[in-house]
């Protein structure tokens, strides 16, 4: 029999045994369907799905629902697999069966492509581990355990976690008398939902939340006054457009539904309108409005910024598009081809020689005396008479079929234009199907080995690069490399490179399985192809034979549910707690920390907020074992109780520690200290002597003998903040004054401590005390920049300007030699600073101060800053601040720079608007995420200060055109993107939020707020079916959000 006869045969036999697999499982369910709803009548109905909600650890198994559930099949499919040749057996040899392959033998070739040659031929170290165990004798097992009870308590906010059940068995429980039994669905009280679903927020009140949540507007940051965070700002004229404005606030009704029609396609017959020449002043041989540009073929990056020097360059060139005189007739003639005897279909050497046919035709023997724009011009009117337009009306609506040819480039052929245009320019779709545009476009920034202008390296060959990774096994760049080049060959299947990559990187993982940055590469690969099991088969063999962070997050991130993300997790923090037994260092601990915050947010995430705090409890302290938080550097531990606290008192992590573009569990891209975000006194929910309980035990928990009582104090520094700002806000003056006090001794150069301690003295109606603390200040930290620029710019504040001349004059002369007390303390500070002087020949500051004062630059900038505010004119004081700002420093000394530059010229300065521009264009917010300076993330914060300030100067009309204009300006900018959501929610454009926020909702997929408005906007307009697809959308973004999956069941 044939392999075709020998396929159906056991085609059939499938059939058979499937059929009575499925009769088998049908009986099998009947069976249970009455153990099950009796089971379902009993227990009390689960709230959320398995995956989103629950306390696996502390809560009783979730019982089974009243239907039967689908079990899966115990057919071991592993044993059916078939072997298929490329050519049929011939029928003598059907009988033999074929030789079984040899598993531990390796293909010659690295294209040869196959599931058993894509995986790495290594040896199992040691049995995987099953999932429902626990790694023994570490502290991270019992992270998920009863609470430590010699923690403070909170009573819990959450009606959800108290006793008592759902809101409608509490009303039932409450009338008295048995309960009727309430409707139940798919295992679900009914009424609940609807009780919940009524009671979800309105859209008001959400985007207040909301922009309560990221901050937005700040109150102050860490060591800021709280007096000095309202910008005060004039009014001042800026350039808006007021017709905009206005239409921005008319009625917006919505648009029915139709095909775009863009007014572009007819933009370059303006050149038939007598405008084009008499108003707008254009030579109708502009290559602006003349040319051959294609618009859906890139051109050559380095041809618009330099010369391209490869002449088989496929892209776009400036010197292609450009037109030549009887290319530029060709142009304006191809409007009306019957014009000149010929049609759509003529070619483009007929149309060319008909057109020099008609123009000797039409200029005889004055063809030569007249200029081409002449000549165009007397041809622009023959085809608006040809076609009988009378001007003004004489632009085309229809598009042209025939257009004049771009010249080709040198090196290729004419025959190679009529190629795949994917050759040609990331715009239009790709060679493969799962490619994007925007995967493709980004390959257009990156330099790579085919950029013939910068290299041409032999070495870079895909046949080199296979013979010196065999000649060099060891070298893991090279094999790197060449799976990269087998990733992006232009010639094969997008199916084909991935499956030589990973056969080039499976035989690299054979000579160098150790390696985390080949592990890495490959499991990204993999996991494009692989099944879920498959996967989690090379996760357990990577991080058996290369146990390193970078390999589990890898493995973390591949993981799609809660079960598995939170036991490779605790595995994680297993692994991590055994390398910090031989000592701890900076990027460990904050490995530590990232990865238990990390655990956390995943069982917020998901609604188990019991076990989340279970988890910072027994992570910070710990009766048993030394704690998670024992292994932390002080400052890190400092920040992780902080963190407690802030879960303890808003049921939620910081948002500044991570990124705001993405809701769910994700890593740690900030380790800067924040304030807990209270308004008022009543914000505060937590009784506050458990507040004050809990900074106290944290900064007992964050105390080391072993340094000193100031490293200590610097270190505990964002607790004391926060304590402080609790005290403050409660009007506990006295306790407040009396801690900031005790910690001076220990740091008197904090300027933070200070500008608390000042805050303190005024909110106390004391203003004189702390003008005193001030000067005290001074007297202690008498070389100290940073101390002064921060009591200058108190007293500026307290306007109490003329106490702070003889306090430069003293400040100044105390760094310089006694023979320089004669000079103008500003020209000594200018002299310091660079700047040329004509009197000071020689550097006028003490020796021994020179070390100390170049470290403190940028503060002296400050200072020269404010001097001329105070005492210069204006010419004087920006030209301060313009040099200031080509000086180096850090980042937090900018920001302080920009703000004192734009609410100076915010007084001052006509230009205020184009400041504002050039401040938020060229602050940098990419930041480097910490230990990892090859990711990035944005940081806008102080760029929403400036906006905030901005807004101040601007009547309330243009809030919502600014702020839309800066929201397309930084698209990223997940905070000014909500604060526009509420501009148009308070001018009533409610369509033009529904517009903005499905923007916001597909820039930034992941980040629950603009799911949450967008479904609040479509709840508002009465849209149910709208609703319900923007809750599959969001889901599909989200799957273990639990905020979504309580609405949506």
């Amino acid at each position: 029999m044939s392999q075709k006869q020998r396929l159906q045969q056991l085609e059939s036999e499938y059939a058979l045994k499937i059929q009575k697999l499925k009769e088998a499982q049908a009986l099998h369910n009947r069976a249970g369907t009455a153990v099950a709803a009796e089971a379902a009548a009993r227990a009390s109905p689960p709230l959320l799905p398995p995956a989103a909600a629950g306390e696996p650890q502390s809560q009783a198994p979730p019982t089974s629902p009243s239907f039967p559930l689908p079990q899966p099949s115990l057919h071991d499919l592993t044993q059916d697999k078939l072997t298929l040749d490329s050519e049929d057996l011939p029928e003598g040899e059907d009988s033999e069966p074929a030789p079984a392959a040899v598993q531990g033998a390796r293909r010659n070739s690295l294209r040869q492509s196959s599931v058993s040659f894509t995986k790495p031929h290594l040896e199992q170290l040691g049995a995987t581990p099953a999932k429902d165990a626990k790694p023994a004798n570490s502290s991270a097992n019992n992270l998920a355990d009863k609470p430590a009870n010699n923690l403070a308590d909170k009573p819990a906010n959450n009606p959800a976690n108290k006793p008592g059940g759902s809101p409608a068995s509490q009303t039932a429980s409450a009338a008295g008398g048995v309960p009727e039994p309430a409707e139940v669905l798919a295992g679900l009280d009914v009424d609940a939902l609807k009780q919940r679903y009524q009671q979800q927020a309105r859209l008001g009140e959400l985007l207040q939340s909301e922009l309560h949540t990221v901050g937005e507007p700040l109150l102050a940051t860490v060591g800021e006054p709280l007096h000095a965070t309202a910008a005060t700002g004039t009014a001042v004229s800026v350039d808006v457009d007021t017709a905009t404005s206005q239409s921005g606030m008319s009625d917006l009704r919505p648009v029915p539904f139709g095909s775009y029609h863009s007014p572009l396609l007819v933009f370059k017959s303006y050149r038939f309108s007598p405008y084009y020449r008499t108003k707008e002043k254009l030579s109708l041989s502009s290559v602006t409005h003349s040319n051959t540009i294609e618009p859906r073929k890139c051109f050559c990056r380095f041809d618009l910024t330099g010369t391209c020097n490869d002449d088989d360059c496929r892209w776009q060139h400036m010197r292609n598009c450009t037109l030549t005189g009887n290319q530029l007739f060709q142009d304006i003639l191809s409007y009306n081809l019957s014009l000149i005897g010929c049609s759509e279909s003529s070619s483009y050497d007929d149309v060319s020689v008909c057109t020099e046919t008609y123009m000797k035709k039409l200029f005889g023997t004055n063809k030569d005396r007249m200029g081409v724009d002449q000549k165009a011009v007397l041809l622009v009117s023959k085809v608006n008479e040809s076609k009988r337009h009378v001007p003004p009306f004489t632009t085309w609506k229809d598009p042209r079929r025939w257009r004049p040819k771009p010249a080709a480039p040198s090196g290729v052929r004419p025959e190679d234009d009529s190629e795949d245009e994917s050759a040609g320019g990331p715009l239009t779709a790709g060679r493969h199907d799962g490619v994007s545009r925007t995967s493709l476009s980004a390959l257009d920034v990156c330099v790579t080995s085919e950029d013939k202008r910068y290299f041409i390296s032999e070495t870079d060959d895909i046949s080199n690069l296979e013979t010196s990774v065999l000649e060099s096994p060891r070298d893991t760049q090279l094999w790197i490399k060449l799976a990269f080049k087998y990733l992006n060959q232009n010639e094969t299947s997008a199916a084909e490179c991935l499956e030589a990559a990973l056969n080039t990187l499976s035989r690299a993982l054979e000579s160098n399985c150790d390696n985390p940055e080949v592990w890495s590469h490959y499991l990204s690969l993999f996991s494009r192809r692989g099944s879920r099991e498959e996967v989690q088969e090379m996760c357990e063999m990577a991080v058996e034979h290369a146990p390193d962070y970078q390999v589990w997050w890898n493995y973390l991130k591949l993981e799609s549910s809660f079960e598995g993300k939170d036991y490779v997790c605790e595995r994680l923090l297993h692994f991590l707690l055994s390398e910090a037994s031989s000592g701890v260092s900076d990027k460990l601990s904050f490995q530590l920390m990232e990865a238990l915050l990390y655990r956390v947010h995943l069982n917020l995430f998901t609604g188990r907020m019991d076990s989340a705090l279970a988890l910072l409890q027994n992570a910070l302290k710990s009766a048993q074992e030394r704690s998670v938080a024992d292994h932390l550097t002080l400052s890190d531990r400092a920040l992780l109780w902080l963190a407690y606290i802030h879960l303890t008192e808003f049921e939620r992590l910081p948002c500044s520690l991570q990124d705001p573009a993405e809701s769910g569990p994700s890593r740690l891209v900030s380790r800067e200290t924040f304030l807990l975000p209270w308004r008022t006194p009543q914000d505060v929910r937590t009784p506050p002597d458990i507040l004050i309980a809990l900074f106290q035990d944290g900064v007992r928990q964050c105390s080391d003998e072993s340094v000193s009582a100031s490293e200590r104090t610097l270190a505990c520094l964002p607790l004391h903040t926060n304590l402080i700002f609790l005290n403050t806000l409660l009007d506990r003056f006295d306790e407040g004054v009396s801690l900031c006090e005790s910690l001076l001794r220990f740091c008197p150069e904090s300027c933070a401590l200070r500008d608390a301690l000042a805050e303190l003295h005024i909110r106390r109606g004391e203003t004189d005390q702390a003008v005193s603390m001030w000067l005290h200040a001074l007297a202690e930290c008498p070389n100290n920049a940073e101390v002064f620029y921060h009591s200058a710019k108190f007293l500026m504040a307290q306007d109490k300007s003329s106490a702070i001349t003889p306090l430069f004059r003293g400040f100044i002369l105390s760094l310089c030699d006694d023979q320089q007390s004669q000079k103008k303390p500003v020209d000594v500070l200018r002299h310091m600073l660079g700047f040329s002087t004509e009197d000071l020949l020689r550097r006028p500051i003490i020796r021994e101060l020179q070390e100390t004062l170049s470290q403190q630059t940028p503060y002296l900038h400050l200072i020269h800053c404010r001097w001329q505010w105070l005492h210069g004119s204006v010419e004087d004081a920006v030209d301060a601040f313009e040099r200031a700002l080509g000086s180096a420093m850090q980042r937090d000394e900018l920001h302080k720079l920009w703000m004192d530059y734009l609410v100076f010229s915010s007084s001052h300065s006509k230009l205020f608007s184009d400041l504002v521009q050039r401040c938020l264009s060229t602050v940098p917010s990419r930041l480097e995420v910490p230990f990892n300076p090859a990711e990035f993330w944005s940081c806008y914060s102080f760029h929403n200060k400036v906006v905030t300030l901005y807004l101040t100067c601007l009547p309330q009309s243009q809030h919502a055109l600014v702020l839309e204009r800066l929201r397309y300006a930084m698209p990223n900018n997940i905070e000014l993107g909500l604060r526009l959501l509420h501009q148009e929610w308070q001018d009533g454009n409610i369509e033009h939020l529904k517009f903005q926020v499905r923007m916001l909702s597909s820039h930034a997929p992941r980040c629950l707020a603009n799911w949450k408005i967008a479904i609040a906007v479509e709840r508002e307009l009465n849209d149910s079916s709208e609703v319900r697809l923007l809750y599959q959308q969001a889901l599909h973004n989200l799957p273990l959000c639990a905020a979504l999956w309580k609405h949506v069941i």
